[in-house]
């Protein structure tokens, strides 16, 4: 989160933390151990006339990054309003990285603006959390549970995290 957040800033562009949807992969667990990193591009880098113009205007920042096993999101707790990408970007998963050999399409993402903010209105006024912890995934679902369990929080306006006790 914080390396998304760092790349908004120095790049001055909105950057972009990435999940699957929550069906997608061979197994269950996959939309609630994966994300990914992604920003758009700089004006230079979009204005470039070498640039591949079909392309969507986005630079992915890294692969798929698995948490460690038996570690999960709550997605379905994921305290952030979904951000929706312009027409645009309807074609953004064609330059991101595969997931099992598949495009992903329908992620569900958590934005940053150039300032470091986040851009997505959390439920709540000016603090959001993103569940994760030990857990399971049933039925296409993410149980969170144990004692090492906790709340990604972040402030909205400054984009800081910090880790909290449900």
């Amino acid at each position: 989160m914080n390396l998304a957040k760092e790349t908004a800033e120095t790049t001055d562009v909105n950057t972009y933390v990435g999940f699957p949807p929550p069906a997608f992969g061979s197994t269950p667990d996959i939309a609630h151990s994966h994300f990914v990193l992604f920003r758009e591009m700089t004006y230079d880098e979009e204005n470039d006339p070498g640039r591949d113009k079909s392309l969507p205007p986005v630079v992915p920042l890294s692969t798929w990054i698995k948490l460690p096993a038996g570690i999960v999101v709550d997605l379905s707790r994921l305290d952030f309003q979904g951000v929706v990408l312009d027409a645009a970007y309807d074609k953004y998963h064609t330059v991101l990285p595969r997931l099992e050999g598949k495009d992903v399409q329908n992620l569900r993402l958590i934005q940053y603006n150039r300032y470091g903010s986040i851009i997505n209105k959390p439920l709540s006024e000016k603090t959001a959390f993103v569940p994760f912890g030990e857990g399971v995934v049933e039925g296409g679902k993410a149980k969170v549970f144990g004692k090492n369990t906790a709340n990604l929080t972040v402030s909205r306006l400054t984009g800081k995290w910090s880790m909290s006790n449900p």
